[in-house]
């Protein structure tokens, strides 16, 4: 199909003018500054990392950038990398935005209140320029399996995108979100649940890795996380959703999903996923040319 005969939903976009952030990332504390500018069509998702001496480094939002940090997705190149991606990756998606440098002032993407809602909300405000080529569509063909522990997860051919994500946090129900995802799905169901975790779990990681290269938690607060403590939330406001926990963790894997290039379609079922199982499920996926097609 012609792309002048495509429908909106099937064209790339870009952000139709910059759109700014500044906040502290999670894991290190510290302030930094992100831009989003336009990009042509083709160009896809690329962080530009500008540190405050020497140049700037691009790294391309691809499965294969990803380096190993816990509890969060980092991409890397070239001696540098940018860490907890994934919020603002899921955003992307959620905006249908395919193309965009991404510059970077910094070595983390800023947390903000812990979930996707404000990236979506100044980046909708903004606008999205549609533009004239067609969406990259990524087809599973055969089904493919990956496990990490008790994290477990099944991808299968299907028409659409389909999720069956099950998760949680200790001490409280297990929990577990169904349901096609598409853009719209996103934006209403997905957007704002807020990362967590447990109290004594944060306290112990800023204690024990502050000093070290790749911290973790050093930014992670009450206004920003949904903190547990003994089976109880105290975050003020408690759960913005009863199975907000799930829900978050959904996010976070849509925000990984898009390190694949393009729009999944297929039907994902999870277990207690982790950015470092759904890494492997895209490796697993592309390692096997019979599994997948372009269309």
């Amino acid at each position: 199909m012609s792309p002048d005969f495509l429908p909106p939903h099937r064209c790339q976009g870009t952000v139709a003018a910059p759109v700014s952030f500044t906040g502290r990332g999670l894991h290190s504390g510290r302030r930094t500054e992100v831009t989003l500018l336009p990009a042509d069509a083709g160009r896809g998702l690329v962080f530009r990392v500008s540190p405050k001496k020497g140049a700037s480094t691009d790294i391309p939002a691809r499965w294969d950038q990803v380096r190993p940090r816990p509890l969060c997705t980092c991409l890397a190149a070239e001696q540098r990398q940018i860490r907890t991606v994934e919020h603002l990756m899921a955003s992307l998606y959620g905006c249908g935005v395919d193309n965009a440098v991404i510059e970077v002032r910094g070595s983390e993407i800023p947390l903000l209140d812990g979930s996707a809602g404000p990236f979506v909300d100044a980046i909708s405000q903004a606008g999205i320029h549609k533009q004239n080529a067609p969406r990259r569509r990524l087809r599973v063909k055969k089904t493919v399996r990956v496990s990490l522990g008790k994290s477990r997860a099944q991808l299968h051919p299907g028409p659409g995108l389909v999720l069956d994500v099950t998760g949680g946090l200790g001490g409280f129900p297990a929990m577990r979100w169904k349901g096609t995802m598409n853009r719209q799905v996103f934006k209403r169901q997905i957007a704002r649940a807020r990362t967590y975790g447990h109290l004594v779990h944060g306290l112990q990681a800023k204690i024990f890795t502050f000093s070290l290269p790749n911290p973790l938690c050093l930014g992670a607060s009450l206004d920003n996380a949904v903190v547990a403590y003994r089976g109880r939330v105290l975050t003020p406001g408690g759960l913005r959703y009863r199975n907000e926990f799930v829900r978050h963790r959904v996010l976070d894997l849509m925000g990984d999903l898009m390190l694949a290039g393009g729009d999944l379609i297929g039907h994902l079922n999870c277990v207690r996923p982790t950015h470092e199982l759904n890494r492997l499920l895209l490796e697993r996926l592309f390692a096997d040319e019979a599994a997948y097609a372009w269309v």
